[in-house]
């Protein structure tokens, strides 16, 4: 009888790649609606989703801590902090105040523009 650790390990017919196994927008070419909602907006717009993200991302990086550790001080769920880091998601003023009391500093800190 084999044991019980292989009897739960996924097998790769189980849980194929998910390049082989395609979503029918990637199929159709299609754009998601983030991308859709980001080409939206203006230049500057864009600029400053990505300024805030970095500047999250460098306050993150310069405490040493990791994506997933920084989602837990700050109550928000790891995928999405990722996507403000990235400057992908316009996030609430909440958020950002639970993530500069996370990263222990001011909101300010986070808008500030770096010359």
């Amino acid at each position: 009888m084999p044991r019980r650790a292989a009897l739960l390990r996924p097998t790769a017919d189980s849980h194929p790649p998910s390049e082989l196994n395609p979503t029918p927008a990637a199929i159709a070419g299609e754009t998601s609606r983030r991308a859709l909602w980001l080409e939206s907006l203006s230049p500057t717009e864009q600029r400053t989703l990505r300024h805030v993200g970095l500047r999250i991302a460098a306050f993150r990086r310069k405490r040493r801590i990791t994506l997933a550790e920084l989602a837990v001080a700050a109550d928000l769920n790891a995928a999405h902090l990722g996507t403000i880091e990235r400057g992908e998601n316009n996030t609430t003023l909440l958020s950002l105040v639970r993530i500069a009391s996370a990263l222990t500093v001011d909101v300010k800190a986070l808008l500030e523009v770096v010359r």
